[in-house]
């Protein structure tokens, strides 16, 4: 097997006024090819990218935060994924290209012996139908409450 892996990634943060943001930008581009020996007549697995391994992707966050109120967006992308060693790209034997979007929101509080965080995620934003394996569903929208207490 021959690998090898090409990443870039821009963080961008500040203060304007009041609000802080935070900005991150990820890309991978994930090159894993089958140079192995060919056990078995037939084998089409070489030279081929190996299976569940996406070429590209990538993602963008942004967070946004004001007197301890902040949200956040995410957005992350995986490019089609081979379920074969062929690399055959049949419907049945691939997976079609996903985007996924999650958002959260919360409040942090600073008391005096006391730190609180309240905060709701969304995951799968725009409720995608996807599969990172062959024939298992992902979830679509759910949810999640946290609420953090320290002291």
């Amino acid at each position: 097997m021959y690998s090898h892996k090409l990443e870039a990634n821009i963080k961008l943060s500040g203060q304007i006024g009041k609000f802080s943001y935070r900005t991150l930008f990820n890309y991978a581009y994930t090159s894993s090819i089958n140079y192995g020996d060919i056990k078995v007549w037939g084998d089409e697995s070489y030279g081929k990218q190996l299976v569940y391994v996406p070429l590209h992707s990538g993602n963008a966050l942004l967070n946004i935060g004001y007197k301890g109120f902040f949200i956040t967006y995410q957005y992350n992308y995986y490019n089609e994924r081979f379920t074969t060693s062929s690399n055959n790209i049949s419907k049945r034997d691939w997976l079609y290209p996903y985007h996924m979007n999650d958002i959260s929101m919360g409040k942090n509080l600073d008391l005096k012996k006391i730190k609180l965080s309240a905060e709701l995620k969304v995951y799968n934003l725009f409720d995608e139908t996807y599969h990172s394996i062959l024939y298992r569903p992902m979830p679509g929208r759910n949810y999640l409450l946290t609420l953090t207490f320290q002291f």
